[in-house]
């Protein structure tokens, strides 16, 4: 079975520009990262877990994937050292305080070429989820005010299940903002 970008990636595809890097801050164990990859981008895919970077690398090696580089870091304290046609952060920002979040956006920005993309997703304030490892769940619209002057391509709030179960044992539901905005 063929893998697909996941649909904010598909919607704005064209967006993203194959001369210019792709960040990708949290990167996890994503799907997209490979698809990407595979499409000829050259991406900087950054984690804070050693375990999940070389999973990563592994599958890289496995797969003749040269055009990822790796770094394992805090999103937070990585060293931005050029600039990204796009940027994605995807549910790693609840995860950082006002402050740290502030100072990274605007990092984000300025190392965003003019018309690079960024692709965010958040934890709101609705839903199922204990705070816990979340330090802050977002306000409606307290990330578009990060963006302001920024093309929104597009803003939605969806329920989704998350991993944690209720006492029935049903999948809990918590809701996230999905954000894709484009520098003018």
């Amino acid at each position: 079975m063929q893998q697909q970008l996941r649909p904010l990636f598909l919607r704005h595809q064209q967006c993203i520009a194959k001369d210019t890097p792709i960040l990708d801050l949290g990167c996890g164990i994503s799907e997209d990262l490979f698809i990407l990859a595979k499409q000829g981008y050259q991406i900087d895919a950054v984690d804070k877990s050693p375990e999940i970077v070389s999973k990563l690398q592994k599958r890289c090696e496995q797969e003749k994937i040269k055009n990822i580089d790796f770094k394992q870091e805090e999103i937070n304290k990585y060293p931005f050292s050029k600039q990204y046609g796009t940027i994605i952060a995807m549910h790693v920002l609840h995860f950082l305080t006002v402050p740290e979040r502030k100072k990274l956006i605007e990092q984000m920005q300025q190392h965003t070429v003019p018309k690079g993309v960024h692709f965010i997703a958040v934890f709101t304030k609705k839903g199922d989820m204990e705070p816990g490892k979340i330090v802050h769940f977002f306000d409606d619209k307290e990330l578009l005010s990060y963006y302001k002057g920024w093309n929104v391509l597009s803003y939605n709030l969806a329920m989704k299940p998350i991993m944690e179960k209720d006492k029935e044992g049903k999948p809990k539901q918590h809701e996230i903002a999905f954000l894709a905005v484009q520098k003018p």
